[in-house]
């Protein structure tokens, strides 16, 4: 969700104009300004921030920054997981990007509300001051993992002070602002890389990695494994076939095992989802994989992982086929896509 609160006649008028724009906008204000539009905040202001920090995709303040500098301080955690705040002046002259600018978001909807309303973006992100590209924007625009909090400094330090940053990939397809390579291709010299893959794999040169969300498992299991044996087996098999676990996008089975408890602890603690394939699609391409009689007879399918695998990949490329992890049966599939170059 998207909160907007202001506090005087001219935050008003502009938080209506607002709405305007984002529909989905929710207004809240002092009680004196509270009206069908608007409801009126929780007190102290800082309370009612943290309540609804975390299901807050952007919250945008019309005052002074003081005031939304201090009703934000006691909720600031982390880059990785804050929204984006923004603050504009009641008149609309100012849009300023207070925090999380580049993860949150909060430069890009400071710059896209600034348009909107006639105002100057105030953005004061070293990459974006100096016009370049950022770890988070690429991560962001890809939809990329970021292997470790500590790389966004290191990257954007390098690139802000002068260093050559190229991407390394087995994935992208292109890439706005770096050189881009891929994993066997000759290198040329450059002082940092960025490595896109799902893959452990190393290079003798200073590197970080942004991982895609690219791998499905396919996954059948017994009633009596528990969701932390489903968890250290998957990730065992994917560092011996050397995968990140962190490309991994889900867990998909047959509907009837979907709703397991189980499962959908393991998914919890693998930060993924579960996808549930329907019987008569697992039928209609099983034949395409080697099948067990035992399991046709046990459960009506001569085969699970890998045809869910298949399926919930869109038909992607088999990289690990069915192994037996005791307790479970386990496939993954990966979605692939071209590569072209700058």
């Amino acid at each position: 969700m998207m909160i907007a609160i202001f506090f005087t006649e001219g935050g008003k008028q502009l938080a209506e104009k607002l709405i305007s724009h984002y529909p989905e906008l929710e207004l809240y204000t002092i009680e004196a300004l509270s009206d069908e539009k608007a409801e009126e905040f929780e007190k102290p202001l800082s309370f009612f921030v943290s309540n609804n920090w975390r299901e807050s995709k952007a919250i945008i303040f019309i005052s002074a920054l003081g005031i939304a500098v201090r009703a934000i301080a006691p909720s600031v955690g982390s880059k990785l997981d804050d929204p984006a705040v923004i603050c504009i002046d009641e008149k609309g002259t100012f849009v300023i990007s207070l925090l999380s600018g580049h993860i949150g978001g909060a430069n890009a909807l400071a710059r896209e509300i600034a348009e909107k309303i006639g105002a100057l973006p105030i953005i004061t992100t070293s990459t974006d001051i100096q016009g370049k590209p950022c770890l988070e924007e690429l991560a962001n625009s890809h939809s990329l993992v970021i292997e470790s909090p500590e790389d966004i400094k290191k990257v954007n330090s390098a690139i802000t002070n002068g260093r050559r940053v190229a991407v390394i990939s087995d994935y992208l397809e292109k890439v706005e602002g770096f050189p881009l390579y891929t994993i066997d291709s000759e290198l040329k010299d450059y002082d940092l890389f960025i490595m896109v893959t799902s893959r452990l794999s190393d290079i003798n040169a200073e590197h970080v990695y942004l991982r895609p969300k690219n791998l499905v498992a396919g996954i059948g299991f017994t009633t009596r494994v528990t969701a932390e044996e489903m968890t250290e087996k998957i990730k065992m098999r994917f560092e011996e076939r050397g995968l990140s676990i962190k490309s991994l996008t889900a867990l998909a089975t047959v509907d009837f095992k979907a709703d397991s408890r189980e499962l959908k602890k393991a998914a919890e603690i693998l930060n993924i989802e579960v996808i549930s394939i329907p019987v008569k699609e697992i039928r209609n391409v099983e034949n395409k994989f080697k099948v067990s009689e035992f399991v046709r007879t046990s459960i009506g399918l001569g085969s699970v992982a890998e045809p869910c695998a298949h399926i919930a990949s869109k038909k992607g490329e088999m990289i690990i086929n069915k192994t037996s992890l005791g307790g479970i049966t386990l496939a993954v599939a990966e979605v692939k896509r071209s590569i072209t170059h700058d």
